[in-house]
């Protein structure tokens, strides 16, 4: 028999990792993959102080991510069947894993048993320390964002660590001067938009910057963004395709559209989806199964538009489509002077001014949770449910509610003879003429028999600016007699509704015309 030998054969050698394996465990061992409430696979970055950094799976950052973290350990970048065979893996591991969905909030996250008045709001700041904003009913504090998850791609810009302002009536002044808003009314609108806007769900107003070429419009909009969602895009071509601006938005808080021009119906239709929230088949990558996802977006929309130059009978519609305007808060901004500030001296007067109204705005949301159920409507504004909600915060903003109500009510158009009208007999007690003669006085942009079934159908609208209307015919001429009210009513009326005054080139105008 052939001799045993006593000697232990050598012990087997571990087998070398391959390269799709190396892939795989490189992924599961610094990043959990999971899938978002949409059911789109995702993967989370924790970390003991930076809390949750969320990355979909498809994103161009995962990629770029376990690319260098393969060249870091096999000195070449992985080969691509093996990269998509991983990112497999992975997907299948997010979706069938049976851990439960999780919310992930872009910029912002509401907590609580009802998404639209939420008993918690979480403002991601987006910086190295992973700290976040916690709104309550009771106030705001900073805390540590581990126990929540946010995207935070190339993307997502970091904001400041808010400060409660020491005088906010002077910041906001400042604020005003800065943005160049003249209008009371328009300024209300601009604060309520940002109100309506750090609410996380809900139909947000789109907020219409419009004014004349140079008056700072597309600084004021880029300003706006970057206080509540600074970002590397901040400003958007409106002839973008229908799939990519949907996309920007998924990537995007805040959605800025500089210089629409004509807004198309197509961009109209897609701009009130967002605001007030649509669905949308997101494929990140080429082969991908398309994700149904909803995206409801703070919008901004700058526009080349000025009709304050015109006589007030003279202006046009600034937006035409009735959906979109329905859905909009328009403002006008710019003042009349030679002199317009560029954005180069516009950014180092906002910089410091970004951590105290980031602060103002947190305590405006925690006022609007506060207040919210105590709030109620007499009339229906524009946008209702942005419109309570910032009614609800005006207190934070020392706005009356009725003065941020007005805000949002729309506009009560007149038509074009009345405020003509108006305005020429403002300094005349009586007229008469024919509509012929009233026609090429005011050249109104209506027919002669468009005008006259006007004075004559318009009684009340008449008597609301203290005028009154008298029909006759002498020597077979048809004749009008326009004459100034004498009751009190009338001129209460007339106070309440007439327009401010024209231009006063527009009046001497009139007043040579008629002799």
């Amino acid at each position: 028999m052939p001799a045993h030998s006593n000697s232990n054969p050598a012990a087997p050698q571990p087998k070398p990792l391959s390269e799709l394996d190396l892939l795989y465990h490189i992924a599961r061992t610094g990043a959990a993959p999971f899938c978002n409430e949409f059911g789109l696979p995702c993967l989370g970055f924790p970390s003991e102080h930076h809390g949750v950094t969320v990355l979909t799976l498809r994103s161009p950052d995962v990629r770029d991510w376990l690319t260098a973290a393969a060249l870091h350990q096999l000195g070449t970048p992985p080969r691509e069947y093996n990269f998509r065979a991983a990112l497999l893996g992975l997907r299948a591991t997010a979706t069938y894993s049976g851990e439960p969905r999780r919310f992930v909030g872009r910029r912002l996250l509401g907590l609580g048993r009802n998404p639209y008045l939420p008993e918690r709001i979480i403002l991601d700041l987006a910086g190295r320390s992973g700290r976040v904003v916690e709104i309550t009913p009771q106030g705001w504090n900073i805390v540590s964002g581990r126990d929540y998850f946010f995207y935070r791609d190339d993307a997502v810009e970091e904001l400041p660590e808010p400060q409660a302002p020491a005088d906010p009536d002077r910041l906001l002044a400042c604020f005003r001067d800065l943005l160049r808003i003249p209008d009371d009314r328009a300024w209300r609108r601009v604060l309520g938009w940002l109100a309506a806007a750090l609410r996380p769900v809900g139909a947000c107003p789109i907020l219409v910057l419009h004014g004349p070429p140079g008056a700072g419009k597309s600084a004021a909009a880029r300003i706006l963004k970057d206080l509540i969602d600074p970002s590397p895009f901040t400003l958007l071509s409106p002839d973008l395709p229908e799939d990519r601006l949907f996309y920007a938005a998924w990537r995007s808080r805040v959605l800025t559209i500089d210089h629409a021009g004509r807004i198309s119906e197509r961009l109209a239709g897609c701009l009130c989806r967002l605001s007030t929230g649509a669905g949308y088949l997101l494929r990140e990558a080429r082969f991908d199964e398309p994700t149904p996802v909803t995206l409801q977006r703070p919008i901004i929309l700058t526009l080349n538009r000025d009709e304050t130059a015109r006589a007030p009978w003279l202006r046009r519609p600034i937006l035409r489509n009735p959906s979109l305007a329905a859905r909009s808060l328009l403002v006008a901004v710019g003042q009349a002077s030679a002199c317009h500030p560029t954005e180069s001296s516009l950014q180092p007067r906002f910089e410091p001014l970004r951590a105290p109204l980031l602060g103002l705005l947190c305590t405006a949301a925690a006022t609007a949770m506060r207040r919210f159920r105590d709030i109620r409507f007499e009339e229906s504004p524009s946008c209702v449910n942005a419109a309570h909600w910032a009614v609800a915060a005006a207190p934070a903003f020392n706005i009356a509610d009725p003065e941020m109500l007005d805000a949002f009510l729309p506009e009560r158009p007149q038509e074009p003879v009345i405020v003509a009208l108006a305005h020429f007999m403002r300094h005349r007690d009586s007229w008469t003429g024919t509509v012929t003669e009233l026609q090429d006085t005011l050249q109104l942009p209506m027919s002669l028999k468009a005008v006259s079934c006007t004075l004559r159908d318009s009684s009340a609208e008449l008597a609301a600016v203290g005028l009154d209307v008298d029909f006759s015919r002498s020597n077979g001429r048809r004749r009008l007699r326009i004459r100034k009210r004498t009751d009190s009513a009338g001129s209460a009326s007339q106070t309440r509704h007439s327009d401010p005054q024209p231009a006063q080139a527009d009046h001497a105008t009139a007043q040579n015309s008629m002799g």
